[in-house]
């Protein structure tokens, strides 16, 4: 039955096996099949394991509705040796396809009896590193269903891990070639939440401040999302571009072309200008250019400046056409004429002020000194726009910045808390921001952890991926003591749930 090249009759006896066979039998055959060197049939394997983990007999006396929240069971409970044999299965089906193309689509069809296995962080981990020997178009798709993987992979300290998480880092970053051209057609698990946000930012609704709050957090959400989950920005520019062409032009000076913008200057060049984004962009500015030329404030035009400078340094040929096929509309705008007579590089104002991150390194300086220096650079960065002068500044304002969050000095404690919750959507690893949040809720003084509290629902949007584990700590402080960390996880709650859109 599980033998290559059997007859064309196989599937029926193997159905009639999975239904009427006792439980001993199936458990000894798919242990028997999922041995190293089994030499079966991947289809048929693939297909016994399937039937068995969807099996009428084993879902007998469940709900028939399912529930609104429910996550599918790992009813076959492979040990890791089982996962890595069903994994390579998984790969030498898609490895006897004839097309990339077609193999992309035998994988995937697999993708969802692969994540059934894996019910545990363990075993999915396990699962990524046998897909990292030898199959890397699996390991591709593994990470855009379940972006979890490199947090995973980035807390273990197995040396094997480590080579598996920069094969995939370079999958990501699209050094891959046909094997990354065929994911693109694939979808991501964050592409839901990439255009929930983005569709969200491009209502239109009266101002007001609670919606000019909700619209920064949104904002925020989409930034820390693009930052950490490379390939995820890009695939949303299709529908950036066509929502930045959706909102009429007398809503320009409204807040949605500044937040979509911001959430464009978070993604690194390598996405933002790369081969399958240079249409998508080559609109997007269009759209901004047309905006200018309705009169927009001197601050998007700065950004819109400094997003040009960057396209002319990564794609100089292209940004030159550009540049020469809207030559007039350039002219009308004082702060887009630098970028078109060749001046690429950035301005002095580009970095941050050199003796405040200084003196953040240092923390030498007097507690209302430092707390100066923080409110300078949080000046700075807002100017910035939503990168914060690209990831790499970013990543060092909060190595610089973060230890000062539980200062037992009021006024500065408020100031680095204030910038950590602005600085956090753009840095691409949040460890120092997660660290510093946890010292604060840890703290023997009631005042710092009041203080995190009161944060909190801003702080956590830019750590969205670490909230279960910050919110369980809001609520062993609020057992432990009298601080009120039931609204506090009420906001958070609020706030992360505004990644639907709603």
């Amino acid at each position: 039955m599980f033998v290559a090249g059997g007859a064309p009759w196989r599937p029926l006896l193997v159905t009639l096996l999975a239904h009427r066979a006792s439980w001993k039998t199936l458990h000894s055959c798919l242990t028997t099949l999922l041995e190293p060197q089994g030499g079966w049939s991947a289809s048929a394997v693939l297909d016994f394991a399937a039937t068995l983990s969807g099996s009428p007999r084993v879902w007998q006396g469940r709900d028939r509705a399912t529930p609104k929240h429910y996550e599918p069971e790992d009813t076959l409970q492979l040990t890791h040796k089982q996962l890595e044999v069903l994994i390579g299965y998984v790969g030498a089906e898609g490895a006897a396809a004839g097309s990339v193309e077609e193999a992309r689509r035998r994988a995937e069809a697999r993708l969802p009896l692969v994540l059934r296995c894996c019910g545990t962080p363990h075993a999915l981990l396990a699962a990524a590193l046998a897909a990292a020997r030898d199959h890397p178009l699996l390991l591709l798709l593994l990470y855009m269903k379940v972006p979890k993987i490199v947090q995973l992979m980035q807390e273990s300290e197995d040396r094997a891990v480590r080579g598996a998480l920069q094969s995939l880092e370079e999958l990501a970053g699209g050094v891959g070639g046909e094997a990354v051209r065929a994911a693109r057609a694939s979808t991501c698990a964050t592409d839901r939440v990439s255009h929930a946000l983005l569709t969200a930012l491009a209502a239109a609704h009266p101002h007001s401040k609670d919606l000019t709050q909700r619209a920064w957090r949104i904002e925020s959400l989409a930034r820390a999302l693009w930052s950490r989950v490379r390939g995820a920005g890009t695939r949303a520019l299709p529908l950036c571009g066509a929502l930045l062409r959706g909102v009429r032009a007398e809503h320009s000076r409204n807040p949605p072309h500044a937040h979509l913008l911001a959430a464009l200057e978070v993604l690194p060049d390598s996405d933002l200008f790369s081969d399958p984004a240079s249409d998508e962009l080559y609109e997007i500015l269009e759209c901004f250019l047309h905006i200018m030329r309705q009169g927009e404030t001197a601050a998007l035009s700065q950004r819109v400046a400094a997003l040009m400078r960057r396209f002319a340094a990564a794609r100089p040929q292209r940004a030159a056409a550009f540049m020469h096929a809207h030559r007039d509309t350039i002219a009308m705008v004082p702060a887009l004429v630098g970028a078109c007579t060749g001046e690429v590089a950035a301005p002095a104002s580009a970095a941050p002020p050199p003796q405040a991150l200084l003196a953040l390194q240092r923390r030498t300086a007097p507690p209302d000194e430092l707390a100066t220096h923080v409110q300078e650079i949080e000046a700075w960065g807002v100017r910035r726009g939503g990168a914060w002068g690209g990831r790499g500044v970013a990543e060092t304002l909060l190595r610089a910045t973060a230890p000062l969050a539980a200062s037992p000095h009021g006024p500065l404690r408020t100031a680095a808390l204030s910038l950590l919750a602005k600085l956090l959507p753009a840095a691409p690893d949040s460890t120092p921001g997660l660290q510093a949040i946890m010292e604060c809720l840890d703290s023997n003084q009631p005042e710092v952890a009041q203080s995190a509290l009161d944060k909190m629902s801003e702080l956590i949007v830019g750590v969205q991926e670490h909230a279960g584990r910050i919110l369980a700590r809001v609520f062993e402080l609020g057992m432990r003591s009298r601080l009120p960390a039931e609204l506090c996880i009420a906001r958070c709650v609020a706030a992360i749930n505004l990644q639907r859109g709603c």
